[in-house]
């Protein structure tokens, strides 16, 4: 089960702004510093599930199979 897929957006608190005018560089910082090492590699995870839309129930790392001669 991806965890992006349980993720809801609040769409009422949403706004339009203009990125030139806005730094959130030192709000976002102040808020991952605020979060426990847990949630910070929980945010990764999401981040990471939605960008490679990867599913870790059913993805699996790829078996290598090497058949070696001992003649």
């Amino acid at each position: 089960m991806r965890i992006v897929d349980d993720l809801k957006v609040d769409r009422s608190s949403l706004e339009i702004v203009d990125l030139e005018e806005i730094n959130d560089a030192a709000t976002d910082l102040d808020y991952w510093l605020s979060q426990t090492p847990q949630e910070r590699l929980a945010g990764i995870e999401v981040l990471r599930q939605a960008f490679y839309d990867y599913d870790p129930d059913t993805e699996r790392l790829q078996r290598v199979l090497e058949i070696i001669d001992l003649q």
